[in-house]
């Protein structure tokens, strides 16, 4: 058996605690749709759902389009937030549409992406939410400025921009 290196024990703590903070905020279900870059998120999720199966729930299913919309349903029959885990690339494309309908029917859905952070996926990335968000708040007339609670969110976001181009 391999040994487990400290970065992977270290991976393996953060991963666990976030996933110990979404049961905590009312997360229930997460569904998985499973890629080798999204391995700690889907182990953590299920280990937490062995360990308590009254806090988490994990479904699997290898058809990122299907997962979404599986999401979405558990999502709608609930109430409550489901989250989604991929890989990045084609299998968020695919959570898209989901992602709009969710956004449509103001259903809380939660996209966990394991991105490699090289230049071109990262850029890809923010492309891709960079793009929702501007059209979920042109369809609905809003900015998403205008909202009391984007001003810290904003305001945050300006500092670490600025401290990480020193």
């Amino acid at each position: 058996m391999a040994e487990t290196s400290s970065v992977q024990q270290a991976t393996a703590l953060v991963v666990s605690a976030f996933f110990d903070e979404l049961a905590r905020w009312g997360v229930r279900e997460v569904v998985v749709s499973p890629g080798s870059r999204s391995t700690a998120l889907a182990m953590c999720a299920y280990e937490l759902g062995r360990r308590e199966p009254e806090r988490m729930t994990v479904y699997v299913d290898i058809d990122e389009r299907s997962a979404s919309f599986f999401a979405l349903g558990l999502a709608k029959a609930s109430g409550r937030p489901v989250a989604l885990v991929c890989t990045s690339g084609t299998a968020l494309a695919n959570y898209y549409p989901a992602v709009l309908e969710a956004e449509t029917s103001r259903v809380p859905l939660i996209v966990l992406s394991a991105q490699t952070l090289d230049a071109p996926q990262l850029g890809e990335l923010f492309y891709f939410f960079e793009l929702t968000a501007a059209l979920c708040a042109a369809t609905d007339g809003l900015s998403p400025f205008d909202r009391k609670f984007s001003s810290p969110t904003r305001a945050q976001t300006t500092a670490l921009l600025q401290k990480s181009a020193e």
